[in-house]
């Protein structure tokens, strides 16, 4: 993961640790609400020219609209004998707390439906061990790996359906299991209808 090591001008950041990176929205995703909350200028960030993790980084600036990126020449590193470029980054901090934002909202939307389908997948898993759920019993808790299903009530007519609620990570979802054949046996998955 890459940090934010200050530097003595209050105005210029330094990037340290791109190269544990695997890809540059990584890095950008990293630092961006820190670097918009303690601001900077200029932003500095350097990597061996036997590795691409530098010129990713600054490709991906100039693609998001990030700011101006301008690179230094190739010299070699007295201390470890590596060829080094640098790159000095003019940062456009609203761009950049636009892009963090969006990057966020949409990472939560992507965390919410991989939650909303784990839960429905282990739902479905369980549902086709036990044969389904028998009408008429009674259940007040069944555990669903990380979820489980809470407060199942019978509807007034036992044989259309029960309604309940699946817990998953802090996630409602509420839905309905038919016996839509009639058999006293709960449903198959497919016709299992979550409501959000």
């Amino acid at each position: 993961m890459t940090l934010i090591n200050t530097t003595s001008c209050c105005g210029l950041r330094e990037l340290d640790g791109i190269m544990g990176d695997d890809a540059p929205h990584v890095t950008m995703a990293s630092i961006a609400s820190q670097l918009v909350e303690i601001g900077g200028a200029f932003v500095i960030f350097s990597c061996p020219v036997t590795h691409d993790h530098g010129q990713r980084l600054a490709l991906f600036i100039r693609d998001n609209n990030l700011g101006h990126v301008i690179p230094s020449s190739i010299r070699r590193n007295p201390n470890s004998g590596n060829d080094l470029q640098v790159w000095l980054w003019e940062v456009e901090i609203d761009h950049l707390d636009g892009w963090i934002n969006a990057y966020n909202a949409r990472e939560q939307e992507r965390r919410v439906e991989e939650e909303r389908l784990e839960a429905q997948r282990l739902a479905d898993e369980v549902r086709d061990q036990n044969g389904g759920f028998v009408v008429g019993q009674t259940v007040s808790h069944l555990t669903f790996g990380r979820g489980a299903v809470r407060s199942i009530r019978q509807n007034a007519n036992a044989t259309i359906g029960v309604s309940f609620e699946l817990v998953t990570n802090g996630h409602n979802l509420n839905g309905v299991l038919a016996d839509t054949d009639m058999t006293g046996k709960w449903c198959s998955p497919r016709y299992l209808q979550i409501i959000e």
